[in-house]
């Protein structure tokens, strides 16, 4: 979590995941000590507007408490993005392990301090939805087995084992965009909206949804993290919710829609794209 003056909390969320449980717990902090909403970052955290300074460590304590990372770190806002369906639908799950490798290394190193407050990393299962955002480093899957670096938008041709991929993003960033050879830029295609009910590989159900202006009020908030299931913010402002039997599914649109929620992918806030 990062703090700008007294009235704007960042929270950082490892590859866009979180928790029911820490969802409603911002709920509650949004509603006691901010201005009622959570906003979408744009690069898949959250934040929370109107807390006033004295209310920074209780906040800071709270979110602790649920497991989010250290608010005291200081790469809490070189935010690591995961193509959000990867392991899901496509993909690999490799690649959330490889993001919970390469935040921990982050919050670790002294080094990273010197990298600027909005450096980010990225990694790209493939389909290009990570680096139509160009993150200043970032790794796309190549196959089962290796990715590409990409660095500072341009392909590197440098392709490594996804077990080393923490590392070498590590050292890619340590080093610079300078020190790379380059082999022309990757796609800028945006990626279609993942707003609706997508039908994951193991039989379960992900729904996509969206909201005003990529804004969640603290009850909306409250009734997404009610549903108990995995969540996980996308750059693109969109709130996924994953793992669902299809009766729980339909049972989430019903409730949710009424709230405020959209899953209707030519909905205008589907569309919207900072």
């Amino acid at each position: 979590m990062s703090r700008s003056g007294d009235h704007l909390v960042h929270v950082s969320l490892p590859g866009g995941r979180i928790r029911a449980d820490q969802l409603a717990a911002l709920a509650a902090a949004a509603a006691e000590w901010g201005d009622g909403h959570l906003v979408h970052t744009g690069r898949a955290g959250l934040h929370l507007r109107g807390v006033a300074a004295e209310h920074h460590a209780a906040l800071e304590a709270r979110l602790a408490e649920t497991g989010l990372p250290d608010p005291t770190a200081s790469t809490d806002i070189r935010q690591v993005v995961v193509s959000p369906l990867s392991g899901r639908i496509g993909g690999t799950d490799e690649l959330w392990a490889i993001a919970d490798r390469l935040g921990a290394s982050l919050r670790s190193a002294a080094w990273t301090r010197e990298l600027p407050e909005e450096f980010w990393f990225g990694l790209d299962d493939g389909r290009g939805d990570v680096l139509a955002h160009s993150p200043d480093i970032a790794g796309i899957r190549a196959d089962e087995t290796t990715a590409e670096l990409v660095v500072g938008g341009q392909r590197t041709g440098r392709v490594v084992d996804l077990a080393a991929l923490a590392a070498a993003l590590l050292d890619a960033a340590r080093e610079g965009a300078a020190a790379m050879d380059r082999a022309g830029p990757p796609s800028q295609t945006p990626p279609a909206p993942r707003v609706g009910w997508f039908d994951q590989d193991d039989g379960r159900v992900l729904l996509g949804a969206v909201t005003a202006d990529g804004r969640l009020t603290a009850r909306q908030a409250e009734f997404a993290a009610a549903i108990g299931a995995p969540l996980i913010v996308t750059v693109d402002r969109e709130l996924l919710i994953a793992d669902l039997t299809e009766g729980v599914a339909e049972t989430v649109v019903r409730v949710l829609a009424p709230q405020g929620f959209s899953f209707d992918a030519n909905s205008p806030w589907a569309r919207h794209r900072d």
